[in-house]
């Protein structure tokens, strides 16, 4: 995840600005009253953290973070 907002719209203009950036993946994920904005999606945990690492590197999304669902 690279942002999270209170707002739906929030999140959908925020996910509208990283496709037009190259990240045609981005998209909201709404859960808890939140709505987050994935930029990749991953199956496997260690290749999500590996892809984190590399994103943070981008002061754009320092505060990246890994989010998993159950």
């Amino acid at each position: 995840m690279v942002a999270s907002f209170p707002e739906a719209a929030d999140a959908e203009v925020q996910a509208d600005v990283y496709r037009k950036q190259g990240y045609k993946d981005a998209q909201v994920i709404a859960g808890s009253g939140r709505y987050r904005v994935a930029i990749s999606q991953f199956t496997d945990a260690a290749d999500a953290y590996k892809q984190i690492n590399q994103f943070k590197a981008n002061n754009q999304f320092k505060d990246a973070w890994v989010f998993t669902t159950k």
